[in-house]
C-alpha cells in the first residue's frame, strides 16, 4: 500500500480543486458560496447543498468523490489540477516504486533524463512549482535523486505554499511531502523551515510579498519573469534578499522607477541575464 493514498491525500486533493473552482466562477471560498454556485452550475434546487459540507471540503476535512467528478466534468482548470501527475506520484509504494516512477517519468516527462545535471537544474528553475515538486519527487521513487533536486524540492514547496490556491492547505501539503520522503527514504528530507509551521508561515508570508511588489513593476510582467525572478533570489545570499525586499517596499510606498534604485536595477539585469539563459524572449522595456 502506498503511504499517501489514504483520506489525507484526497482531502487535500478535494480542497485544492474546490479553491481553484471558486477562483475559476469568480466567488468567494466559502461554504455557502461554493454550495450556491454548484447548485447553479448543476440547475439544482437554491439551498440543496449543505454549507457546512462545502466549509469542511474547502478546509481539507471532508472528501465527496460525487462533487469532485461533477466539477472536473464542468470545470477545465480544475480537471487540469485533478489528473496532474503529482497525484499519481503520492500514490506510488517502495514496492513497485521504482518501476513506476521510470514509467510516469518517460511518460510525463521524457526529455528530462538525456540532459545533464547543470541542464536539469536550468529545467527545474523554469518550471512551475507543481511540475517543479513533481518531477523531483519522481527521481527520489526512482533513485535518481541528487542534492539539487532536493534543495529544488525544499524550493518549490516552498514557494508552492505562497500559492493563492495552496496556501490555505499549507500544512496538509508540506506534512504530506514530508511523510512521503520519509516513507521512501527513511528520513525527513526537508529542511527545518519546511518543518516548523511558523517558519514555514514566515516564507510564505515572503513570497506573497514579493510577489505583490514585484508585479507592481516592470521586473515581473509574466509568470516566466516571476520564476527569473524568483531564481536569482533564492541564489543570493539572505543581506541581499532583505535588501531588495526593502527596496521593493520603498519603492511601493514612495514611487518612481526600478531603474533609479541601484538594488533593483541589478535584480532587474540579473532577471534578464537569467530568462536569456533560459532562450526567452527579450524584455519589451526601454532602459534609454
Amino acid at each position: 500500500m502506498a503511504v499517501c493514498e489514504g483520506k489525507m491525500c484526497r482531502h487535500l486533493k478535494m480542497q485544492v480543486a474546490l479553491l481553484v473552482f471558486c477562483e475559476e466562477v469568480g466567488i468567494a471560498a466559502t461554504g455557502s458560496a461554493s454550495a450556491r454556485a454548484f447548485e447553479e452550475m448543476m440547475d439544482r434546487a437554491r439551498l440543496s447543498e449543505n454549507n457546512e459540507r462545502w466549509w469542511a471540503a474547502l478546509t481539507g476535512y471532508s472528501y465527496c468523490e460525487g462533487h469532485l467528478r461533477a466539477i472536473v466534468n464542468r470545470v477545465p482548470a480544475v480537471q487540469r489540477l485533478v489528473d496532474h501527475p503529482f497525484w499519481r506520484v503520492l500514490e506510488l509504494s517502495v514496492i513497485e516504486g521504482q518501476v513506476n516512477a521510470d514509467t510516469l517519468l518517460n511518460r510525463y516527462y521524457p526529455d528530462f533524463l538525456r540532459v545533464g545535471l547543470i541542464k536539469q537544474k536550468q529545467w527545474l528553475s523554469r518550471c512551475n512549482n507543481l511540475e517543479c515538486l513533481t518531477l523531483c519527487l519522481l527521481l527520489v521513487a526512482s533513485y535518481r535523486c541528487s542534492a539539487v533536486h532536493l534543495e529544488s524540492i525544499a524550493r518549490a514547496l516552498n514557494r508552492l505554499c505562497a500559492e493563492n490556491i495552496w496556501s490555505p492547505a499549507r500544512y496538509a501539503l508540506v506534512g504530506l511531502v514530508r511523510c512521503w520522503l520519509e516513507y521512501f527514504s527513511g528520513f525527513n528530507l526537508l529542511p527545518r523551515m519546511l518543518s516548523n509551521n511558523e517558519e514555514l508561515n514566515f516564507r510564505m508570508m515572503y513570497w506573497q510579498a514579493l510577489h505583490e511588489l514585484c508585479w507592481r513593476t516592470p521586473l515581473v510582467q509574466n509568470e516566466q519573469q516571476w520564476r527569473a525572478v524568483c531564481h536569482v533570489l533564492e541564489n543570493a545570499d539572505q543581506a541581499r534578499q532583505e535588501k531588495i525586499l526593502q527596496s521593493l517596499t520603498q519603492l511601493d510606498a514612495a514611487g518612481g522607477s526600478i531603474f533609479g534604485d541601484a538594488t533593483l536595477h541589478s535584480l532587474y539585469r540579473c532577471r534578464s541575464g537569467v530568462l536569456r539563459g533560459w532562450g526567452c524572449e527579450p524584455d519589451d522595456v526601454n532602459l534609454a
